[in-house]
């Protein structure tokens, strides 16, 4: 299954209630499923989270997700069947 380049979905789940308490210095953990080849998942790698990483440091933990590479791009189709919002 081919899966398009442009596919970008990051998944920050608490970063507003870590604001909130960092008091407690929770750890937020995201995903970012991104293709070696899209420009829009290259400017969030370079520019969006280089500021978001100084602002957090190591409360913000992001895993990275290759869409290109067959496991990736299951992940991928995985999380997308699975609906967090409502």
């Amino acid at each position: 299954m081919r899966v398009p380049t442009s596919i970008l979905a990051v998944l920050v789940f608490g970063l507003a209630a870590a604001g909130a308490a960092r008091a407690q210095e929770p750890v937020v953990h995201a995903v970012l499923f991104f293709s070696p080849t899209c420009p829009h998942c290259h400017e969030v790698i370079n520019n969006v989270l280089p500021p978001l990483h100084d602002k957090y440091g190591d409360r913000l933990v992001i895993a990275g997700v290759d869409v290109t590479k067959e496991r990736g791009a299951a992940l991928y189709r995985a999380m997308a069947a699975y609906s967090v919002l409502p």
